[in-house]
């Protein structure tokens, strides 16, 4: 019995993680992770509930390590140094939060 209810709660987490995987794939298709890291950059570093807002939502599309969005991620900050550095320091905030 025990076994059972293991099996059919390994198979809705399964099923939940596919959920989140398809939901993050249709959002970066729609270009959340641009739309997240241009609201960000053009905030110039002024706290505000919108930027928050964003913030979360980058965390969201992020959550569960989500390579499809990661890649467009590191696509977006491949060149300069100064988006490099911007990357690494908005990937230490959301780690902080």
């Amino acid at each position: 019995m025990l076994t059972v209810w293991l099996q059919l709660a390994l198979q809705e987490q399964e099923m939940e993680k596919q959920k989140l995987l398809f939901h993050q794939a249709r959002l970066a298709n729609r270009g959340v992770a641009e739309m997240v890291l241009l609201h960000i950059s053009a905030c110039k570093g002024v706290p505000s509930d919108m930027v928050m807002t964003t913030l979360q939502l980058g965390i969201a599309v992020l959550r569960g390590g989500n390579g499809e969005i990661q890649m467009v991620n590191l696509m977006l900050f491949s060149g300069t140094r100064e988006k490099i550095a911007f990357a690494v320091n908005w990937r230490h905030e959301i780690l902080s939060m």
